[in-house]
């Protein structure tokens, strides 16, 4: 039988990248603040970015372990204030990008979309 968990950590340590996760705690964050975690990160088309006519902005599917130590805990992401530090492009600078929503959870990853 598959450990799920064993799947899941060599899913995103085999295709993952380094990014930032900076959990924002009302209105305010401190500068430096977050943690370094690995993530799958899928790069979609540019999306459309509301309430701006004709605005559009990049967009990902973030892939993250379900964990506080590991990842992003599922209990304690704050979706539309959290923020995950990504670059555009492999390799790139990284830029911030709030999580819009959950796209799917398990016991194991969190997919996460940005814009």
């Amino acid at each position: 039988m598959i450990d799920v968990s064993q799947f899941n950590a060599a899913f995103i340590e085999t295709w993952g990248e380094a990014i930032h996760y900076i959990a924002v705690q009302g209105a305010t964050t401190t500068a430096g603040s977050g943690r370094a975690i690995t993530a799958v990160v899928d790069r979609q088309p540019p999306a459309p970015q509301p309430p701006a006519p004709g605005g559009v902005r990049p967009m990902m599917v973030v892939y993250v372990i379900n964990s506080a130590t590991t990842g992003i805990s599922a209990a304690e992401l704050d979706i539309g204030q959290d923020i995950l530090m990504i670059p555009e492009r492999v390799g790139g600078s990284e830029s911030a990008f709030h999580i819009d929503r959950m796209v799917t959870q398990d016991e194991g990853l969190l997919a996460l979309e940005v814009r």
